[in-house]
């Protein structure tokens, strides 16, 4: 059996921000857009570094988030984890890998 060739995530969010309280970061007023993406597409680059054309990422979402995952990213679900590998995984470096 070859090796893993997952780059896990472990997404978290900041428990408050300055707003007297308030979620920091979520829902329409956000300062910061694309977070997940970005961090998925840098996650998907460092698969393809390590495990070229076996690449995957996967990450394990609060239940309320798997079908946002699984529209957004296009992700597959795979048991209470959720995945990306090859043409989609591209895709979305495409969408969110700027540099």
């Amino acid at each position: 059996m070859p090796p893993e060739t997952i780059e896990n995530i472990n997404l978290t969010t900041l428990p408050f921000g300055p707003n007297n309280g308030e979620y920091y970061n979520r829902g329409s007023n956000k300062v910061y857009k694309h977070i997940a993406g970005n961090l998925i597409a840098f996650a998907g680059i460092q698969a393809i570094k390590e495990f070229a054309e076996m690449a995957c990422v996967s990450l394990v979402p609060k239940t309320e988030l798997i079908e946002h995952y699984m529209t957004k990213y296009s992700m597959l679900q795979a048991g209470r984890s959720l995945f990306l590998d090859g043409k989609e995984l591209q895709q979305l470096i495409a969408k969110y890998d700027h540099e």
